[in-house]
């Protein structure tokens, strides 16, 4: 009834607040049609930002008009009730405002009956998220490779997960000179790869997570223009994912054994820098030339992707912010995802669908390795210039 007082010509993904005196605050939620979670979790998120503002103490969810949607939107607003309650790291003075806590009363449509346990999932996945925000958002000094290791190592141990620690000493060993090879002209010399693992009683499969943990990536001797690097201290957001996923696999007991593969370092400049022209032996025995100083990721996940391969897991999974070249296709409202067994698309973008972390398949036939081959060495890192580098970086990573 109160919407009618306005002129209001309703579209989904808008909401329309109405404040009934100085305790009670209304908001209309205008959503699609069709289900689509990533629709379902912004639209949530702006109504429940209205609420959070408000300062209220008490939210009811009236979905009883949502019929077979009604979970899925349930979800989505504790999804978005719980990243409003992140709290990024603040390096100043001033005082952090209060966050508030408001319970959630939600009614479902007739004879659905949630008991409230139903939601917790979607409050712990919305809680790994937030732990991938803060770290992200850490500080480039702050979260060093050694202060790195040793969070994910703290945090693995709290959830009872078994730690193994490849050093740069170690890795020099292994002969990881891809990883090593970054790792040249960092200072902190406590960078590596950290493997947790997460194992049930009787697993059904076992899945490896590899994630990028450059914790500040400047571009190396081809530096990086200052906007571009603006920022790169979020260029081991892969690694806080697959940080995360392994710690969330222990909470939710999931039925395979888990284990993630941070690879953690910097991509620093001095003396030492790796540089074109050079050639680096990785751990699994292929040789790189190098091109680009700046394409540093895939040389890290080189090696970190052969040291989990040995471990034989049923599905090897890579998180990355790999390359601008991606964003330059499809923006920054999906992901791209690639994978050398072709009939996995359609379930990787159902489940982006499902989840609303959309993501887009990108083709990885063979000959986009064509301009890879090298004269001296196995493999180039990747070409000179041109190109469609994030499905070169994917053929090169194949190979590995």
């Amino acid at each position: 009834g109160a919407a009618k007082r306005f002129e209001f010509e309703p579209k989904a993904g808008e909401v329309l607040i109405v404040d009934k005196g100085a305790s009670l605050r209304i908001v209309l939620a205008i959503l699609p049609k069709l289900p689509q979670m990533f629709f379902f979790l912004e639209t949530c998120r702006k109504a429940m930002e209205e609420l959070h503002g408000f300062k209220s103490e008490s939210v009811y969810i009236d979905l009883r008009a949502c019929g077979e949607h009604a979970f899925s939107l349930a979800d989505a607003v504790v999804s978005s009730h719980t990243a409003l309650l992140f709290e990024a790291k603040h390096y100043g003075k001033k005082a952090k405002e209060k966050k508030f806590f408001p319970r959630l009363t939600f009614f479902p449509p007739e004879g659905q009956k949630w008991q409230g346990s139903e939601l917790v999932p979607a409050i712990e996945k919305a809680c790994a998220t937030n732990l991938v925000r803060y770290l992200a958002g850490l500080a480039g000094n702050d979260l060093t490779p050694s202060e790195y290791v040793k969070r994910a190592t703290q945090s693995g141990k709290a959830h009872g997960l078994k730690s193994q620690f490849y050093s740069l000493e170690k890795l020099k060993k292994l002969q990881a000179g891809a990883f090593l090879a970054v790792s040249q002209a960092c200072e902190d010399r406590g960078g590596g790869i950290l493997k947790l693992t997460y194992r049930p009683a009787r697993p059904k499969a076992k899945v490896a997570f590899v994630g990028k943990g450059i914790t500040f990536d400047t571009g190396g001797v081809q530096l990086k223009q200052g906007e571009h690097m603006y920022g790169m201290n979020g260029d081991m957001g892969g690694s806080a994912l697959a940080l995360a996923l392994v710690l969330l696999a222990k909470q939710q007991k999931w039925d395979c054994e888990v284990s993630a593969f941070l690879a953690i370092t910097e991509n620093a400049i001095g003396p030492k820098s790796f540089k074109p022209n050079d050639v680096v032996k990785t751990l699994e025995g292929k040789t790189i030339e190098i091109i680009d100083s700046d394409a540093e990721g895939r040389m890290v996940l080189s090696d970190t992707l052969a040291l989990a391969a040995q471990d034989k897991p049923d599905l090897l999974m890579d998180f990355a912010t790999l390359t601008g070249s991606c964003i330059r296709a499809i923006g920054t409202g999906y992901s791209g995802v690639y994978s050398n067994r072709s009939e996995w698309f359609p379930v990787l973008t159902e489940a982006g669908r499902v989840s609303g972390e959309r993501v887009w398949p990108f083709p990885n036939d063979e000959d986009f390795g064509r301009c890879l081959k090298s004269d001296i060495a196995d493999i180039k890192q990747c070409r000179n210039s041109g190109g469609v580098d994030h499905i070169e970086a994917s053929y090169f990573l194949r190979q590995f």
